[in-house]
């Protein structure tokens, strides 16, 4: 049986939260359905004996080893491009998904042909949809918007005819990821509900400035610039 959602969740040293993660996802009893691909980014702790012995419960599990270190971009590339499912969804490995959330969301989608769903947002007084400049419009208005890839429900037909990935940045990937979908989708739908609980810690990569942070926000610029300098909103 073919999955609706394929769940890509890289995996670096997530011993302490890798199972509630996992245990949320399989919360939501949606079998078959759901096929989950866990990228376990060259751990050092048992990240990996715990990967496997999920995969002795569910076969429903792909297990990727890189063999090196290659960071969360690289790393959900390499999910994507393994994914059998319609529609991709990006978790991190100590994120935990919201009760009966893929129901809500497989009920939007069954009927329809969305490209891109977003969550989590105030965009129109009830959950609704728009065909490309439309959204863009809508968002540009939106205050509190983040340029997240977890607030997502991206078609994987979409990506993959619009050669859409992950640029390798080691921060802030998902800035030129979610702004090349925003431009290249055709018909958005923009829904209320929070899908997931995200934890973000004061040691997490995204809350440095150093040296590394400073870089990645330099190649984002850059990335976006080349993308889209030929682009008239």
């Amino acid at each position: 049986m073919k999955p609706i959602f394929s769940i890509v969740i890289p995996i670096y040293n997530s011993e302490k939260t890798l199972s509630n993660c996992i245990k949320s996802i399989e919360k939501q009893k949606f079998g078959k359905l759901i096929e989950l691909i866990l990228i376990n980014d060259a751990s050092s702790d048992k990240s990996k004996k715990i990967c496997n012995s999920l995969i002795k419960k569910n076969h429903n599990i792909k297990i990727i080893l890189n063999k090196k270190n290659l960071g969360v971009a690289r790393s959900r590339n390499k999910g994507i491009k393994q994914a059998k499912g319609d529609y991709i969804i990006f978790l991190d490995s100590d994120d935990i998904f919201c009760n009966n959330i893929l129901k809500k969301i497989y009920s939007i989608i069954k009927n329809n042909n969305y490209d891109v769903l977003y969550f989590n947002t105030n965009i129109g007084a009830k959950n609704t949809y728009f065909k490309s400049i439309l959204a863009i419009n809508k968002i540009n208005k939106q205050k509190n918007f983040t340029c997240h890839c977890w607030n997502f429900v991206i078609k994987r037909s979409f990506l993959i005819n619009n050669n859409i990935f992950f640029n390798n940045i080691r921060i802030f990937e998902d800035q030129v990821f979610v702004s090349e979908i925003l431009l290249k989708a055709k018909i958005f739908f923009f829904g209320k509900e929070q899908i997931l609980i995200h934890n973000e810690y004061s040691s997490s990569l995204s809350r440095m400035t150093n040296y590394t942070s400073a870089l990645s926000c330099a190649k984002v610029i850059e990335k976006i610039f080349l993308k889209f300098r030929n682009i008239k909103l």
